[in-house]
């Protein structure tokens, strides 16, 4: 029996043996099988950080075009928009070239307007010449200066019945 044990030691013992080489051969494949995966991890890492970095270029680019082209689009709409109103305003500007002689008309008008404004500063002169006494009963006195403002808003009624 004693024999028969340590047949069945041996054998454990090999058993023990075979499972512990065959987990330091496991143990050998998984490191190797990490030490790849970590390698292609580190691969792809790199490839996908190329690629990302590559792909926010693309994006920066694809938004700079399309900022341009935005811009682009917005100045033909308005060079599209700018020839319609000039065309317009071509058209109309028959229609206005027939109307300018009435408007020529009125300018003279204001002219005497202006004469009359060039007429209103004399009685500004005149003032000085009133101020003086320049105690208050003297200034009561002053009705000599109402009927030269009364007459100027008759000078503005007159110019209002030339418009």
């Amino acid at each position: 029996m004693s024999e028969n044990c340590l047949n069945f030691a041996s054998i454990g013992v090999c058993e023990q043996l075979r499972l512990r080489f065959s987990d330091l051969k496991l143990l050998a494949l998984c490191r190797s099988l990490i030490k790849e995966i970590h390698l292609n991890f580190q691969h792809f890492r790199k490839l996908f950080t190329n690629r990302k970095r590559h792909n926010l270029e693309a994006l920066k680019d694809f938004s700079r075009e399309s900022l341009q082209r935005r811009q682009r689009l917005r100045l033909q709409q308005r060079q599209r928009q700018q020839q319609q109103q000039r065309r317009q305003l071509q058209q109309q500007r028959p229609q206005r070239q027939q109307r300018p002689p009435p408007p020529l008309q009125q300018p003279q008008r204001p002219q005497p307007r202006q004469q009359q404004q060039r007429q209103r500063p004399p009685p500004p002169l005149q003032q000085p010449q009133q101020p003086q006494l320049q105690q208050q009963r003297p200034q009561r006195q002053q009705p000599r200066q109402q009927p030269q403002q009364r007459r100027q808003p008759e000078l503005q009624v007159s110019n209002n019945l030339n418009k």
